[in-house]
């Protein structure tokens, strides 16, 4: 986040106030809509673990998967959705076309910092993972039995809800600018 500042106050000092602002403005409700999606995600996860801890049969998971999935797809959608509201209205008033380039590019750059940061920190839990379980376990290589696995994966379903729900609001949003 602090990245984005940073390209926030490059904004201002060459396009003005109003484009550096939208600039954050984008990025923060791009990290919004990916936070509440993040959200819907894990909880989500925790009841479908206890589902099919329990017992639960195929086709009763898979019909339990959709509902949070649309949810989470609608509520990303308004939340875009509002951003642009929000910024049209500002754009309308003002006349001019800069704050709303200036919001999209800053869930672009909310986008890219998340996967590039994201990236890094799934290669080093995967690095770690298979390091542990070659030397020091005697573990298999992705053994379940290994915690360091089962981290792993955590983070693999952070960056993937996460990034996924970055590129859909910048997807959303770009779409909207062009």
């Amino acid at each position: 986040f602090s990245s984005a500042i940073v390209c926030a106050s490059c904004a201002a000092a060459f396009a003005g106030l109003d484009v550096a602002a939208a600039f954050a403005g984008g990025a923060a409700f791009a990290l919004l809509g990916a936070a509440l999606s993040l959200a819907v995600s894990l909880r989500s996860s925790a009841v479908i673990a206890g589902m099919v801890d329990a017992g639960s049969g195929g086709d009763e998971v898979t019909r339990k998967l959709g509902n949070p999935a649309s949810f989470a797809a609608l509520l990303v959608s308004g939340v875009a959705l509002a951003a642009l509201a929000l910024l049209w209205n500002t754009l309308v008033v003002s006349d001019k076309p800069q704050p709303l380039l200036g919001f999209s590019m800053g869930a672009g750059i909310a986008v890219f910092l998340s996967r590039v940061g994201g990236g890094i920190f799934n290669k080093a839990a995967d690095i770690s993972a298979d390091l542990f379980s070659q030397a020091k376990s005697g573990f298999v290589e992705d053994d379940p039995r290994n915690p360091l696995i089962v981290a792993d994966h955590v983070v693999d379903k952070i960056g993937g809800s996460m990034g996924g729900t970055l590129e859909f609001i910048d997807c959303i949003l770009g779409a909207a600018t062009a």
